[in-house]
């Protein structure tokens, strides 16, 4: 008979909200904003680009991992 180790599912869930404000001048790029909301904690963070989205999902999730 095989056994397998056991296996803990973890989820991390989150929304994202963005928003862009055009310029007057319609020739300058937009202004964009960000929030994004870790489900589980309520936990909330702000940014500008989505490289910021980026490194923020990776480190709350890297968080969480070390937590368990």
């Amino acid at each position: 008979m095989t056994t397998t180790p056991h296996t803990q599912l973890h989820i991390a869930s989150f929304l994202v909200r963005l928003r862009w404000e055009a310029k007057d001048d319609n020739q300058s790029p937009p202004t964009f904003f960000g929030e994004l909301e870790h489900i589980q904690s309520g936990e909330r963070w702000f940014f500008q680009d989505l490289r910021e989205l980026s490194l923020l999902i990776q480190t709350r999730v890297q968080h969480v991992i070390q937590e368990r």
